[in-house]
């Protein structure tokens, strides 16, 4: 059997001695990848998950031995090694950012385009990963505007797009568009490779539906064009990053099992990570709704206990504010460019008493619980640090994008790194401050670049590096 995709890992879970995994494959013949052998010889059958034309998304739930140093499995005739966690925890990868919002910015030679995944699994050979996070944006769908000759008219002038129908051609285009989209994405060299054998934790944000999805005006989220491009970006995603169906019901670790949104916590024995959904319920007034603020409380109760917490956020927790430049933005008439990605932030004047809000959930677990907490976060194609220090205690907010999009100019980076050295209040509740990266001498380092967070610090804590395309390595950061 030839697979079109895959096998991609997906975490379960871990525990009773047993790693709990989800593997996704796509066939485009119709026919079953077969049986998924692991060392052993217990076998475990497929389901189909998601039909498109001839193409077939395949879900096969296994287990492995969670005691064993390296653990294998066999599907479709080829074997592929897994390195469960040990009881130290897990050695995680993160990753955000996983191409561009036009492909012709990336490189059109292989080698150059893949660097990174490439530098990722000779690093996982050397010391294996046990947990890959995916932050973000795992696929670029913009280019969704040029898949129809109708919605090619809307590409210069999206507000009419409320006045225009969703056809069915046009919505078989769209999701055609997504659909093959991941497989392209996944199939590619070093990344398929890394996606086997590293268990991935994704979580979306607006690239992987359109730019600035949840941050447009509300007649155009609410039409019906736009809607037809989220369902099909919705049920892909649904599939492909998380291997469930888009309506639910959700399985753990995801939180809402009505799928209102795809947050999701998880454990593996005292280390706890969770990422809420910053898109599936946003409009230009909220980050979240009542829905997502519910489970907000659900996932840390879950992780009480931990000693490590990492909180995934799509968008940054801390980053340096620019509340004057959205302000300005908005007082000129018309959609803006950049518009929607300042809208986005959490430190967004419309957003702030979530921001506030959201932190404060933080910092009040960290008293009840004494847990360490750090902010894994992507989207602005930078690599960053911030520190909050409260009351309570510190959080740390590690920023690393993209991991294949194209660095921003170095300028920009030295810009918001001449104001991102001040403080910067977060209600009552602390002060924050970008941090220059630990052997970069910079506040935003302008490489593509991915994360090592490795166990092993004092007191059983993690380490931080930041792995760059060009740079090499950061000094390692002990997150106390």
């Amino acid at each position: 059997m030839q697979l079109v995709m895959g096998p991609v890992l997906l975490f379960r879970g871990a525990k009773a001695g047993a790693l709990r995994l989800c593997a996704l494959t796509v066939t485009d013949d119709g026919a079953s990848p077969g049986n998924l052998q692991v060392e052993g010889g217990e076998r475990f059958g497929p389901e189909p998950l998601l039909r498109h034309r001839s193409c077939v998304l395949w879900r096969t739930e296994f287990s492995l031995p969670a005691d064993a140093a390296m653990a294998r499995y066999r599907i479709a005739g080829r074997e592929h090694q897994v390195a469960p966690p040990p009881p130290a925890g897990p050695r995680i990868l993160f990753t955000a950012c996983n191409g561009s919002e036009v492909p012709d910015e990336l490189p059109a030679d292989t080698d150059r385009r893949l660097r990174p995944w490439q530098m990722i699994a000779a690093d996982h050979a050397r010391s294996p990963f046990h947990l890959l996070v995916q932050g973000g944006d795992q696929i670029y769908a913009d280019q969704v505007w040029h898949e129809h000759p109708a919605l090619s008219l809307l590409q210069s002038d999206r507000g009419s797009a409320a006045r225009v129908q969703f056809t069915e051609p046009m919505a078989d285009a769209v999701f055609d568009h997504y659909y093959r989209l991941y497989v392209r994405t996944w199939s590619a060299p070093g990344i398929a490779h890394v996606l086997a054998r590293v268990p991935s934790l994704m979580i979306w944000d607006d690239h992987d539906v359109m730019d600035g999805w949840g941050s447009w005006p509300a007649e155009l989220q609410r039409s019906a064009v736009f809607q037809g491009i989220y369902a099909a970006a919705r049920a892909t995603f649904a599939a492909f990053q998380l291997g469930v169906p888009a309506d639910g019901p959700l399985p753990a670790p995801l939180l809402n099992r009505d799928a209102r949104h795809y947050g999701w916590s998880a454990r593996i024995g005292d280390v706890g990570l969770y990422a809420p959904d910053l898109r599936a319920e946003r409009t230009q007034d909220q980050v979240m709704g009542a829905d997502g603020w519910r489970d907000v409380d659900r996932a840390l109760e879950h992780l009480r206990g931990c000693r490590q917490v990492w909180v995934v956020s799509s968008v940054p927790l801390l980053n340096t504010p620019l509340r004057w430049l959205e302000r300005l933005h908005f007082s000129v008439p018309g959609h803006q460019f950049f518009q929607d990605d300042l809208r986005d932030q959490w430190q967004s004047y419309r957003h702030q008493q979530e921001w506030i809000r959201f932190t404060g959930k933080l910092l009040d677990f960290k008293r009840d619980t004494g847990a360490r907490i750090t902010v894994l976060s992507g989207e602005i194609h930078f690599a960053a640090w911030a520190v909050l220090e409260a009351a309570e205690g510190r959080i740390h907010q590690l920023i690393s994008s993209g991991v294949m999009h194209p660095a921003p100019p170095a300028l920009v980076g030295r810009i918001l790194g001449m104001s991102g050295g001040v403080g910067h209040r977060i209600g009552d509740r602390g002060e924050f401050r970008m941090h220059r990266l630990p052997g970069f001498g910079c506040r935003y380092l302008a490489q593509r670049n991915w994360l090592s967070l490795d166990p092993g610090g004092g007191e059983g804590g993690y380490r931080a590096s930041w792995r760059t395309e060009f740079r090499g390595d950061s000094r390692s950061l002990e997150v106390e």
